[in-house]
């Protein structure tokens, strides 16, 4: 792409390299998709889920499949300037505390984000040096509001 402005800039302009850079982050905007600037809580790149994973939500929720409309994405937005993707560990906002787990979905349904992790349960906790370690549970996995995660590491 600057292969498309640098003759013509380094030839007229006098700052050459400056305009170089303007233009070539207005031509990065311009094909930004609308989506790309929307901080909301929400699905990133979400699409319809499939059969078999619309199934297992209704069921997870131990409700009756109706037509409403699922849909699931690798990478969630949880805060406006924070996003978690799939495998990743997470910290959740529990009552007056906080759990982790690993994320295994991103869903949404009737319009909420939800988030389906493995739960993992605190063995210990050194608070002098900050240092936790936690255990993988046993077991089903927790959904909970995707607006609840406070940090994602890879």
């Amino acid at each position: 792409m600057p292969r498309r402005y640098a003759t013509e800039l380094k030839n007229i302009a006098h700052c050459a390299a400056a305009s170089l850079l303007k233009e070539s982050i207005c031509h990065h905007f311009s094909c930004a998709k609308h989506a790309a600037f929307s901080y909301i809580v929400s699905l990133v790149n979400k699409r319809p889920a499939s059969r078999k994973t619309r199934k297992t939500i209704w069921t997870l929720f131990e409700l009756e499949e109706d037509e409403s409309p699922i849909f699931v994405a690798t990478v969630a937005r949880f805060s406006p300037v924070a996003l978690c993707s799939r495998r990743d560990v997470v910290l959740i906002r529990d009552g007056n505390g906080f759990r982790a787990g690993r994320l295994e979905v991103n869903y949404e349904i009737h319009d909420t984000s939800l988030t389906l992790a493995r739960p993992f349960t605190l063995v210990r906790r050194n608070q002098n040096y900050s240092i936790a370690v936690w255990e993988v549970i046993e077991g089903p996995s927790e959904t909970f509001e995707t607006k609840d995660m406070l940090a994602s590491v890879e």
